[in-house]
């Protein structure tokens, strides 16, 4: 009697070659174990549930466990990434969007004409303003120096205030562009006035922009141009 060579059929997904929803079940536990980012964490969870849909009928489901593992580690890296989003996106609306560009808001506010939302960078007096007062600021900013492009902090380490508020903070540099002095480009110095809100948000309470402007001559533009801290010192 001769001895059959005859090896025996191994369904997909066994020792030969995963089916397809062996592979995004394998895809998914994978993406899954890369937590940290939310992509990875959203192919998780979609390989995952197709690849269970893929597999209802599969006869070898020993890859489902690599598909659920991978949904609930995707779910989880998508849930804790929106929670730390979520404060994130607040702090940086309360803090450190202040604190990192300085008047920048204002200024581009007060340049495209949004009044409203100037105002609503400060506390105090500079809340208050009229549309008049800003105008006149608009006007003299765009003589001194010309077109505003950004403000951003040249601080290395986080701000420390001392004492009641409003608090000083300078080190901002305030870029502008004045196509009618030759396409001069330069930058100024910026000093804010912060204070907080009733809510705790850090709003503007005055800034000041010093420095040389497109004339070679020394500029110094200050709004309000009269501050709570100026008439304490008074």
């Amino acid at each position: 009697m001769t001895e059959s060579t005859e090896q025996p059929i191994e369904p997909a997904g066994v020792r030969g070659e995963r089916s397809p929803a062996a592979r995004l079940a394998i895809l998914s536990f994978a993406s899954g174990l890369v937590l940290c980012c939310p992509g990875t964490g959203l192919v998780a969870v979609l390989a995952g549930g197709l690849a269970l849909v893929l597999g209802m009928r599969a006869q070898d489901v020993s890859w489902r466990k690599y598909a659920y593992g991978g949904m609930a580690l995707g779910t989880t890296s998508l849930v804790a990434v929106s929670l730390l989003w979520g404060v994130a996106t607040d702090r940086w609306e309360t803090e450190w969007r202040v604190l990192l560009t300085g008047p920048n808001n204002a200024l581009f506010a007060m340049q495209e004409g949004a009044f409203d939302d100037f105002r609503a960078e400060f506390i105090g007096a500079g809340s208050e303003a009229t549309d008049e007062e800003i105008e006149v600021l608009a006007g003299l900013v765009k003589t001194k120096l010309g077109i505003f492009g950004r403000a951003r902090s040249t601080r290395t380490e986080p701000p420390e205030f001392d004492g009641p508020p409003p608090w000083e903070l300078g080190d901002y540099e305030v870029l502008f562009s004045n196509p009618e002095k030759g396409g001069w480009t330069g930058s100024v110095s910026g000093t804010i006035g912060l204070d907080r809100l009733p809510s705790g948000t850090l709003r503007l309470d005055w800034f000041r922009l010093e420095g040389e402007g497109p004339d070679g001559e020394q500029v110094l533009v200050r709004f309000p141009p009269i501050t709570r801290s100026d008439r304490k010192s008074e």
